[in-house]
């Protein structure tokens, strides 16, 4: 027998495989995911499979005249001179593109797709293309994942950004009515409303700060919101957690309580409110007040709503604890300055009038049997009406800084000056340059140093003369100069010493103008203060 093992399959065999090789391509290409038109090198669809006829609902047949070179829609997308390539010999993959109803109106019901295309070229032995294969892989699903985490990225980056922005505006203010007004106007940013409330709790009563909506400002200063009557309110205040009415016309003990609260305007002047969002205002967990939203349809509040409002309610109930407290701050102050007031005035004014009744009386008394005995207490009484006259104007001054802008610095570093002279009985000199152009900040940040420094010297320095020198910038020294200068005792500036506080805040107005104040001073040797403002600043 020969042997016939190393010869090739006889021609059946060979004939037989290339069958089943074939039908194995078309089984492939029948039942793959992907959707593949084959076309010819001129263009020419030549087949399509199951994939393609359901994606696009064209058959081979229905596309038989079509040339895809030749097609104006790929053209107008762009997309021609990339199919040229590949009908040039390059493979090339196009990223996703939004095939729409419009430009497709087979495509799956004329549902939009999102396709990935992939251009495949076939070539012979020669390397010439004989057959190009487009595939169209779906990412329809992909996308639109893609899109919405996109799109929730961006609503949370608004989000993020709007509350900073928020945090900066309420923090920036220490105004009561106007960071009401500014957190009403911020959180619509936010939080969309047909009307907002800022309620206070004053006794058994919710109070309304402030309000944006509909309601006329003269309808809101009549209502009242007892709290015993006011269940939303309550549960707001009991949970410290927002609470959420989808329909404030629905029948719930809450609503019902609503409705009593309305007084019979539930379709008259509340009847832009279906749906009510209540938060609490709370400081380190005490609850100081609450904000509510309502809005003109029903179930429009979302739990995503209610974070935001209480994010925003928690940073405004700070800053209106915050202005509270500035506010009594102020009146403190107000209190302690009346209350200096009132002890400059009994030591230096009351004691001047009380001296010039006393020397009139005397003279008074001596005019009779001894005129000439009557001219001391006489010019004693005008010493000390002069003296009483320049300690009011100081004074006046103080309670008065405004008169800044009209006297201007030199004048009230005058009467500062005058005022120490009757008082203290310091011999003061002055030389002060003509008035300079300076602005009013500046103006009444020098005049509160000098003052300071003034203070200091009668308090602390024992001294018998001071000298008050204000130099107005030149060529040579760009720098506006204040020196004031006493005798006194002195200190040692860098140990602890009476009126260490006074000198930082000193220190400080002087920064602030973007210039400096330095302080030479020892044991006995007096003082020395100087303090240096660049032009620029004033």
């Amino acid at each position: 027998m020969s042997d016939t093992s190393s010869r090739g399959p006889a021609p059946d065999s060979a004939a037989s495989d290339a069958v089943v090789a074939e039908q194995r391509v078309r089984a492939l290409f029948d039942h793959s995911p992907f959707a593949i038109q084959i076309f010819a090198p001129n263009g020419q669809t030549r087949h399509v499979n199951r994939a393609y006829t359901e994606l696009w609902g064209l058959s081979g047949e229905q596309l038989a005249r079509f040339n895809v070179l030749e097609d104006s829609r790929l053209a107008a997308a762009g997309l021609a001179p990339l199919i040229r390539r590949g009908f040039a010999g390059e493979a090339l993959t196009i990223p996703p593109m939004r095939y729409t109803p419009e430009t497709t109106p087979t495509i799956q019901g004329g549902r939009a797709h999102w396709l990935r295309t992939f251009i495949y070229p076939v070539t012979d032995h020669g390397g010439s293309v004989c057959e190009v294969m487009i595939l169209f892989e779906d990412v329809t699903a992909q996308q639109e994942s893609y899109q919405l985490l996109e799109q929730r990225v961006a609503e949370r980056t608004r989000e993020l950004s709007s509350l900073l922005e928020v945090s900066r505006n309420v923090s920036a203010t220490l105004d009561l009515p106007t960071l009401f007004s500014l957190i009403l106007d911020q959180i619509k940013t936010l939080v969309d409303y047909s009307g907002a409330t800022i309620f206070s709790i004053q006794g058994h009563e919710f109070r309304i700060l402030d309000y944006r909506g509909p309601i006329t400002r003269a309808q809101v200063a009549q209502l009242r919101f007892p709290i015993e009557a006011a269940l939303a309110n309550q549960e707001v205040m009991r949970t410290r957690a927002p609470l959420i009415i989808d329909d404030v016309r629905a029948d719930t003990p809450l609503t019902r309580a609503f409705q009593v609260i309305a007084d019979g305007q539930m379709t008259t002047t509340f009847s832009y409110i279906r749906s009510w969002l209540g938060v609490p205002l709370l400081v380190q967990g005490h609850i100081i007040g609450m904000l509510t939203l309502d809005h003109e349809q029903p179930g429009h509040y979302t739990p995503r709503h209610a974070d935001l409002a209480l994010t925003i309610a928690n940073q405004a109930a700070i800053a209106i604890e915050n202005a509270r407290l500035f506010e009594q701050a102020q009146t403190l102050a107000v209190m302690v300055e009346r209350q200096r007031m009132a002890r400059e005035l009994h030591d230096s004014v009351s004691q001047a009038l009380y001296g010039i009744a006393l020397g009139a009386r005397t003279a008074r008394a001596l005019l009779d049997r001894d005129p000439i005995a009557a001219i001391e207490p006489i010019e004693y009484v005008a010493a000390l009406a002069n003296a009483g006259m320049a300690e009011m104007r100081a004074l006046i001054f103080e309670l008065r800084p405004e008169s800044l802008a009209e006297e201007g610095l030199v004048v009230a570093l005058t009467k500062q000056a005058e005022s120490l002279r009757a008082r203290h009985q310091l011999d003061v000199q002055l030389d002060l340059c003509e008035e300079p152009d300076l602005p009013l900040a500046t103006q009444a940040a020098l005049y509160r140093i000098a003052q300071e420094a003034l203070h200091n010297i009668v308090k602390h320095a024992r001294a018998s003369a001071v000298t008050l020198r204000l130099c107005a910038p030149t060529a040579q020294a760009p720098l506006l100069a204040l020196d004031i200068h006493d005798d006194g005792v002195g200190f040692d500036p860098d140990g602890a010493f009476p009126g260490h506080l006074g000198l930082r805040s000193m220190r400080e107005r002087a920064a602030q103008l973007g210039g400096t104040l330095a302080i030479n001073s020892a044991l006995g040797c007096g003082t020395q203060i100087r303090v240096r403002v660049p032009v620029a600043a004033a």
